[in-house]
């Protein structure tokens, strides 16, 4: 098989690459609206949005696995480039609820950090 019969996944975090697989046959990923995307070689490009998920790929000699956080997938010249949070893993926390923004995140970072936790700080009794 020639070079342009296999796909490369990389993962991609803030601190750098995390996880890198050469020679796969297909990848396969969770997208942000529920549903799957298969990937092959010759794979037309695109961008899209990730879920929190299992982003599976197959070798020839069998398949695997690696579980992820949201993020950005792109796909070009038969590279699999997903930008992430980074890797799931057993002793993380569940994911903060979906309700929550980062605006909201940013406010209640802003918000105890500026103001006092009790009245007497302020000069009020």
């Amino acid at each position: 098989m020639s070079s342009s019969d296999w796909l490369l996944l990389q993962v991609l975090t803030p601190e750098g690459e995390v996880f890198r697989k050469e020679k796969l046959t297909a990848v396969r990923i969770l997208l942000a609206d529920g549903g799957y995307m298969g990937i092959r070689p010759g794979h037309a490009p695109l961008t899209g949005e990730t879920a929190r998920g299992a982003v599976r790929f197959r070798t020839e000699e069998g398949h695997d696995e690696i579980e992820l956080l949201p993020g950005v997938v792109d796909i070009r010249n038969n590279t699999v480039i997903i930008l992430t949070a980074g890797e799931v893993n057993q002793s993380q926390h569940q994911p903060p609820d979906p309700e929550e923004t980062a605006l909201d995140r940013l406010m209640f970072t802003l918000v105890r950090t500026l103001v006092p936790e009790n009245e007497d700080e302020l000069g009020q009794k």
